[in-house]
């Protein structure tokens, strides 16, 4: 396949697969105990036809259950995430947002949350579109958009205000041969929770976000096409 020509490049972002979506929920104190394999199968919050992927591990201020359907939940005394990887993964197949509702409203005590989180990791193959960009390091970008980050393989962090929620953008780029050949993306979307919200409140406030999981997704895609066609400059 021939290499699309710079405007050709620019004029559609290659598609971004999701690999990875999580929601997060913030409390100051949460009682991991509770956060175990009969909790969540006697309360249907996850089906009983999954299967427990070993080992499991419950400890005083931890808790780690994995299912065979790449399902997990990890919670520690401050936040529990309900995390689907293993991707890619199409709209339909993603199933954290409706378990996490379902963990929402199966809790039978009150938690004050203070934020949600919801964390998409995706990426754009640029190989398999016949795309071929000399572009590395990523810091030709404006200096503005970008700070670089000690963690590995993260090479960039743009920052967003988008409505009511703040985002964390982490940019790698896959590179073979002096190309790059795949860009990868981490979006951090935060919501907080008012204070002067009731327990009741709060989730409810928090369950109409995670039911509004796709619109995030959306953002999320839109900010790494965007990304995309100013990096591809």
């Amino acid at each position: 396949m021939e290499p699309n020509t710079p405007a050709q490049q620019q004029a559609e972002a290659p598609a971004v697969v999701l690999n990875d979506l999580s929601i997060a929920l913030i409390a100051s104190h949460i009682d991991t105990a509770h956060i175990n394999p009969d909790f969540l199968r006697y309360n249907e919050i996850v089906a009983p036809d999954w299967q427990i992927d070993p080992p499991v591990i419950i400890e005083p201020g931890f808790s780690l259950i994995e299912y065979d359907n790449e399902l997990s939940f990890t919670a520690t005394n401050h936040n529990i995430r309900i995390a689907h990887s293993g991707g890619p993964l199409t709209m339909d197949e993603i199933v954290s947002p409706s378990v996490a509702r379902r963990y929402l409203a199966m809790t039978p005590w009150p938690i004050e949350y203070s934020a949600v989180h919801i964390d998409l990791y995706g990426s754009m193959d640029l190989a398999d579109q016949g795309i071929k960009l000399h572009l590395s390091p990523l810091h030709r970008l404006a200096s503005g958009m970008l700070s670089h980050d000690t963690a590995p393989n993260v090479q960039a962090r743009v920052f967003y205000q988008l409505d009511d929620k703040s985002i964390t953008m982490f940019i790698a780029e896959a590179v073979d041969a002096g190309f790059v050949n795949g860009v990868h993306f981490h979006a951090n979307m935060i919501r907080v929770v008012d204070n002067d919200l009731s327990a009741a409140g709060r989730i409810d406030l928090i369950d109409s976000i995670i039911e509004n999981w796709q619109a995030y997704a959306a953002d999320f895609v839109q900010l790494a096409a965007q990304f995309y066609r100013n990096y591809s400059k």
